[in-house]
């Protein structure tokens, strides 16, 4: 009994022992996972704190490249404004260069013009002042109808001279802006009918039909007569010189949509090709040889009928096509057309 009572203490030590070391072992496992909980936290602090350190170090990082790009962004843009501003004063030295030697090749034409329009009523001057000398110093009867004849070229000579010089006076005042209107109620049908009886010794010795047409009962305008009547002659003159042998010259009048006065003039000459309108509106310029006696002048009848139209608030347009003529039509605003009012009618052929 007494080794039964030993063997049982000795179970019951041991029993105890093994429940003392499960509880040893819980409470080592359980101080080991709260050490490990607690370095693990102290670690995951630690890697929280350095993620934010390293997202603002970022952002530093960030702003800083952001101000680099918006400093990099902006230096690109003055280099592209410089370059554009460089490359605009590149085209504006090249287009000056242009115009100059433009203005200069026109000087030069223009000078050739100039001599060649002043020699020929010079010469003819001289030559038939030259034969009334003689016919005054000639002891035989003097012959007054070549007289007549010879100072009746005399007129004619001195008559061009004195449109060439009115013409270069015209466009000279034009481009300083000194040409003024002299306004009033202006007959367009006395207008037209003036220019034609000046246009139609030409026209019929060039074997061109020229027929100028206003309605009756056109109201009148609001022009300077003068002006007008420069517009309509230089206009019907330079069809004429530009229309062949066999050709027409039609002088139309008539009102817009909007009221407004429209004169035509259309010929069936050698036309202008769309490039070279311009050159045709253009002071002292000329599409063929000045030298060429079917085309002789400065150059300055369509110019100064743009401009005198400009100067009366309208417009001159031009279409044409080479080799089957041209149409300019000038068109005057509205307010200079008065109604209540008529003019005379001008036509015929």
């Amino acid at each position: 009994m007494t080794e039964d009572i030993r063997d049982a203490g000795v179970r019951h030590v041991s029993d105890v022992q093994g429940v003392n070391r499960d509880l040893i072992e819980k409470a080592l496992r359980m101080r080991c996972v709260s050490y490990l909980a607690g370095v693990k936290a102290e670690l995951l602090t630690e890697t929280i704190f350095e993620v934010d350190s390293s997202k603002k170090v970022l952002r530093n990082a960030n702003k800083e490249l952001s101000g680099h790009l918006e400093t990099i962004e902006q230096q690109r843009r003055e280099l592209a404004r410089e370059v554009a501003e460089r490359e605009a004063a590149q085209a504006e030295a090249m287009a000056a260069k242009r115009a100059a030697e433009a203005a200069n090749e026109a000087k030069t034409l223009f000078l050739a013009n100039v001599t060649h329009e002043l020699r020929s009523p010079l010469f003819a001057l001289l030559n038939f002042a030259e034969l009334l000398v003689a016919e005054a110093t000639d002891p035989r009867p003097s012959d007054t109808e070549r007289m007549k004849e010879c100072v009746e070229y005399m007129r004619r000579s001195g008559q061009t001279l004195s449109d060439l010089v009115d013409d270069l006076l015209d466009i000279s005042g034009i481009e300083m802006g000194q040409v003024t209107l002299a306004e009033a109620q202006t007959d367009l049908g006395a207008v037209v009918a003036e220019c034609r009886e000046i246009a139609e010794p030409r026209a019929r010795a060039g074997g061109i039909s020229l027929r100028c047409e206003v309605p009756a009962g056109f109201p009148r305008l609001q022009a300077d007569a003068r002006r007008l009547k420069q517009i309509v002659c230089n206009l019907l003159e330079n069809a004429i010189k530009f229309t062949p042998a066999g050709g027409e010259v039609t002088l139309t009048a008539g009102l817009g949509a909007g009221n407004e006065a429209e004169i035509r003039i259309a010929d069936t000459g050698v036309g202008i090709a769309a490039e070279d309108i311009e050159t045709a509106l253009s002071p002292f310029r000329q599409l063929a040889d000045p030298a060429d006696e079917a085309r002789e002048g400065m150059g300055l009848g369509l110019p100064l009928a743009k401009a005198f139209t400009e100067l009366h608030g309208g417009t001159l347009t031009i279409t044409s096509k080479p080799g089957e003529g041209t149409t300019v039509t000038v068109r005057l605003p509205r307010e200079r057309t008065l109604p209540g009012t008529s003019t005379e009618a001008a036509g015929g052929p």
